[in-house]
């Protein structure tokens, strides 16, 4: 009877620890919304700590979660996949434990017109301390 309580006393006490080192972690990038189509969306996602993370996206309409859950490893983007979202819907976007920066998108109509189908890139660099180890300060006249 001793044995099973210290073993359940250090289970309790281990997820006590699990809770609040992830209370201690934070976001470094993200969450950024990548390709949405009708039914599939991607959420990159990178935090400052080695363990599973869970984003969820939550339709606005309906209330409902979609979840998906990665382990991860510090200071490295991970992608989450979302399938079988509801067409033409707003889904607000929320990394389980993390303060949030709000974001939220929409899925295209599931029959998109012509004016629907717009395509557009946008570029970023988070790294400008080897972005700019890396150029030739002679190429910059």
């Amino acid at each position: 009877v001793h044995g099973c309580l210290f073993f359940f006393e250090m289970f309790i006490y281990f997820i006590i620890y699990l809770f609040n080192y992830s209370l201690c972690s934070s976001i470094l990038l993200g969450p950024i919304i990548g390709r949405v189509t009708s039914t599939t969306a991607r959420v990159m996602v990178e935090i400052d700590t080695s363990q599973i993370v869970v984003v969820s996206l939550v339709s606005s309409s309906t209330g409902v979660s979609t979840n998906t859950s990665l382990m991860v490893t510090s200071n490295e983007p991970y992608v989450f996949s979302f399938n079988s979202l509801v067409p033409n819907s707003k889904y607000v976007v929320v990394v389980n434990g993390f303060n949030n920066v709000p974001s939220s998108f929409y899925t295209w109509p599931s029959n998109p017109t012509l004016s629907d189908k717009l395509l557009f890139v946008v570029t970023a660099c988070n790294r400008i301390e080897k972005t700019n180890r890396d150029i030739i300060p002679s190429t910059l006249r």
